[in-house]
């Protein structure tokens, strides 16, 4: 059976060797995440305070509402609460996670090669998860 050419409008995702540590590219990703750990950590000690300013100053939960309470969760193993509390928060981290194991566990990199209708699908994919998790996150933070 012969290969299969690949043409470059086929959306392809394969994992390659990584080149070298892409300090700028990942260092901001680990730092906000080490920041969002900071965050849930520190609101232990003031649980009743809101930080979400569309919560405070409009009194409606925000897409991102229930990051720090999933954090939370998430430091302590608890994968199930952390999804309770923002269920594309969750996916998001988890896929970051196994992204750095990939890349510093592994020295393997992603190599993603869209075109701009695959594009335009995965952008209107991503509004429409974070449309959904409003919704979820209004029927149950609301």
């Amino acid at each position: 059976m012969p290969s299969r050419q690949t043409d470059a409008r086929d959306p392809t995702i394969a994992v390659v060797r990584a080149a070298r540590w892409p300090a700028g590219t990942t260092l901001p990703a680990v730092l906000a995440l080490v920041a969002l750990g900071g965050v849930a950590w520190m609101s232990e000690y003031t649980p009743d305070e809101r930080l979400c300013l569309l919560s405070r100053w409009a009194d409606v939960p925000c897409p991102s509402c229930g990051v720090t309470r999933g954090m939370r969760a998430l430091l302590v193993g608890d994968i199930a609460g952390g999804f309770t509390a923002n269920p594309l928060f969750v996916v998001i981290t988890l896929a970051t996670i196994a992204y750095f194991v990939l890349r510093v566990g592994f020295g393997r990199d992603l190599d993603v090669r869209w075109s701009k209708a695959t594009r335009r699908a995965a952008w209107t994919l991503g509004a429409l998860l974070l449309a959904a998790n409003w919704v979820y996150v209004l029927q149950h933070h609301g």
